[in-house]
């Protein structure tokens, strides 16, 4: 059986964990942070190149291959910048959306 201090400890454990996962989630700081990431990634290779090459591929076979390629030789510091940010623009883009069609909801009813 659990003491009541044992109890508290717990409770508050809990707390601090949601009032984290709150600030966290905090659009505001997310889109400080991948702002952040992509000064970094910018500082690291030229995105407008990169945009440049991924336009001239020939079809999907060919933008496939370029991902892969891209992939596969890029440095992991790179692929780490690289997937903070598409993950964090998915995130705000989801988060967004979720904003969007609760709001629409709200104003059917």
């Amino acid at each position: 059986m659990q003491t009541e201090h044992e109890l508290k400890k717990r409770i508050m454990r809990r707390v601090y964990g949601v009032y984290v996962l709150r600030r966290v989630t905090n659009p505001v700081l997310r889109a400080g942070v991948l702002a952040v990431v992509l000064f970094a990634l910018s500082r690291i290779i030229s995105i407008q190149d990169v945009f440049a090459n991924a336009l001239s591929t020939n079809g999907l076979n060919g933008f496939v291959n370029f991902v892969y390629s891209a992939v596969t030789t890029t440095e992991t510091q790179v692929l780490l910048l690289a997937s903070i940010s598409i993950a964090l623009a998915l995130w705000f883009i989801a988060d967004q959306t979720a904003t969007l069609v609760r709001n629409q909801r709200e104003q059917a009813y």
